[in-house]
């Protein structure tokens, strides 16, 4: 990706693409609501210490990533995949004993813990408790400079930034000519070699597409030069909205906290949204 090519994330910020974003009709791009959470209790009350506190017997999901290695990110992440309890989790973030791992997609925080319903739910606009089920949240956690690579999901979603600054890199869905994606039957093929269960199996295979593309490295082939998309820096109490089939990878620049949920354009009060900006 050339960065000079990369479209200002200004051009996304709400309230630009308000039609576009009516019940019924189709989502069309990106789009950035800065502050939009910082009246939500999560964003003044989560810590990473705070959250796994309240869930110190569940059993957390996180993986491990070495920029350093070649090994694609996808096959990092599979391979050094693991589970603890969350108070081993605190313990080693603590000692700083948890670089280059981060807990990714843990929806047993949420499973586990209503307070944590309620206070991701409370002044949010985009998610009320009453259809906190339907939203699936999940819960994110890294240390400065993860990364988390290129993919695309099938479902939109909406990424809340709770604490510390990411960037986040999108591409559109007609940029997927320049990318080289990894085939289904290959990230089939590993996860029954690695003997995944059939849950975490059918997320990685039938949720998420990746690519083999390292997206915050300088040393691109000819043809990934020529993608364009945008780039845009999420503080905390930011959200962004991620359109399906929208290619994205992020970088963090501290110790992110962040949870995302998918977005359900029908259940959006977007009367409430628009009274955030007045």
């Amino acid at each position: 990706m050339n960065v000079d090519k990369l479209i200002k994330d200004t051009e996304i910020l709400y309230p630009k693409y308000v039609p576009s974003y009516k019940p019924g009709i189709e989502l069309i791009t990106p789009i950035i609501f800065k502050g939009i959470v910082k009246q939500t209790p999560a964003f003044y009350k989560w810590t990473i210490d705070r959250v796994l506190s309240l869930n110190s017997e569940s059993k957390i999901f996180y993986t491990r990533y070495d920029p350093f290695i070649k090994a694609q990110y996808w096959q990092q992440c599979l391979i050094n995949s693991y589970e603890s309890n969350a108070n081993e989790i605190l313990s080693r973030i603590k000692n700083n004993q948890f670089q280059n791992y981060a807990i990714e997609e843990s929806d047993a925080i949420f499973a586990d813990n209503d307070i944590l319903f309620q206070e991701l739910t409370e002044n949010n606009p985009f998610i009320s408790e009453s259809d906190i089920k339907s939203y699936n949240p999940s819960f994110w956690y890294a240390p400065n400079n993860r990364v988390v690579d290129l993919h695309v999901d099938y479902t939109s979603l909406v990424l809340f930034q709770l604490q510390g600054e990411k960037t986040v890199r999108l591409i559109p869905p007609e940029q997927k000519k320049y990318l080289k994606t990894v085939p289904e039957e290959k990230v089939s093929k590993f996860c029954r070699h690695l003997n995944f269960d059939p849950i975490h199996y059918a997320h990685e295979v039938k949720h998420t597409q990746w690519c083999e593309f390292k997206c915050f490295e300088s040393d691109k082939s000819d043809s990934e030069r020529n993608i364009q998309g945008y780039q845009v820096k999420l503080a905390p109490g930011d959200a962004i909205l991620i359109p399906d089939k929208w290619w994205h990878a992020t970088i963090n620049h501290s110790s992110s906290l962040a949870s995302n949920v998918f977005f359900l354009k029908d259940k959006v009060d977007w009367n409430k949204i628009d009274k955030f900006y007045e």
